[in-house]
């Protein structure tokens, strides 16, 4: 996933990998799943397909979960991203 800064509030950002996560890191070149975190909010999703600029015509599905726990793990690793350049 490639960062995309030039929207302010509305932008996608690469996370650091690796990333830590309680006791153990993430490696993003080895975590295969789509997903992202509201802001502001409580909503994680996982999402059938990475994200592409060429994927206006093709077709997703996305699961959303409204679940505080759910959402700090995912939130936690969320906020270690990339700096906008």
């Amino acid at each position: 996933l490639k960062g995309d800064c030039r929207i302010v509030e509305r932008n996608i950002r690469l996370i650091k990998s690796p990333a830590p996560v309680s006791d153990h890191n993430t490696n993003l070149d080895a975590d295969l799943t789509n997903w992202a975190v509201s802001d502001p909010g409580n909503i994680f999703c996982l999402i059938d397909r990475p994200y592409a600029k060429n994927q206006t015509v093709q077709s997703a599905m996305a699961v959303c979960i409204d679940q505080a726990a759910i959402f700090a793990r995912f939130n936690d690793i969320a906020a270690q991203v990339e700096d906008c350049p």
